[in-house]
């Protein structure tokens, strides 16, 4: 059994001079008209569709923009509406209620204090105990840094590599603010420092590789050919253990 249904609205007017003169007042006006909407088959449409159909109705009959809009608010924000409603619409819309501005504020204030002492945070720390660690692993190499043709090419490969390492230090940072709250970088031992390295690299990879799989478009057919890495449990593990190394030698190291 297949279910139908039709909708029409009929408007009617007609104007009336106050005035017996003619002229002006009575030739700026259609002295009587009749409209009619019609929405043949409206058994599949949507509110949103609907209320479309209601506004081209409200603009025929001479209502503004900004009066349709006002009455469609109103019919949520109201001093009588459900509060609940109200905070579910503002949360589908990214809107706040006026009572909710001053949380927001505090929110907003602690967001930009914690850039602030971000972008303030001295990197001479971190560039050295990066600088130590290459050079107690290993010699650099400079495989990977492409011979350029012209400045503009070094230039455009200067400011790559900046925002990467701008990215890098977010991730690291965030990563050390879990483990090690409070610290600083120039605080950390070497061994602490290339963990927190370690499991940075280590969680951007998977969340990449977790990413490419959930969103179509972004797997490669490389990718199915790359041996997985270590998990992050295996990391953390071995980068315990090259600690707990390193700290048995130092100790074994210093005069008794």
């Amino acid at each position: 059994m297949a279910y139908h249904s039709s909708l029409s609205i009929s408007y009617k007017s007609k104007w009336e001079s106050l005035s017996s003169r003619s002229g002006y007042d009575s030739d700026m006006f259609l002295p009587e008209e009749e409209m009619e909407f019609k929405l043949p088959e409206s058994s599949d449409i949507n509110t949103k569709q609907l209320f479309q159909f209601f506004k081209k109705v409200m603009l025929a009959m001479g209502y503004s923009e900004k009066s349709i809009a006002t009455g469609a608010m109103s019919v949520v924000f109201n001093c009588d509406g459900d509060e609940a409603m109200q905070r579910t619409m503002c949360e589908h819309f990214d809107l706040t209620l006026n009572e909710d501005l001053q949380g927001k504020f505090e929110e907003f204030k602690k967001t930009e204090a914690e850039w602030d002492r971000i972008n303030k945070t001295d990197h001479k720390g971190l560039v050295a105990e990066m600088q130590r660690n290459m050079e107690e692993t290993e010699e650099p190499s400079n495989a990977d840094i492409p011979a350029f043709k012209n400045l503009e090419d070094e230039s455009l490969y200067d400011d790559i590599f900046k925002r990467k390492l701008d990215q890098f230090y977010c991730l690291a940072h965030l990563v050390k603010d879990e483990f090690f709250p409070g610290y600083k970088w120039e605080g950390l031992q070497p061994a602490t420092v290339k963990l927190l390295f370690d499991l940075t690299d280590s969680l951007s990879y998977d969340a990449m590789q977790e990413f490419k799989t959930t969103i179509d478009g972004y797997e490669e057919e490389d990718d199915k050919l790359f041996v997985p890495r270590h998990s992050l449990k295996e990391n953390l593990k071995q980068a315990m253990e090259e600690i707990s190394q390193e700290t048995m030698e130092k100790n074994n190291t210093e005069p008794q």
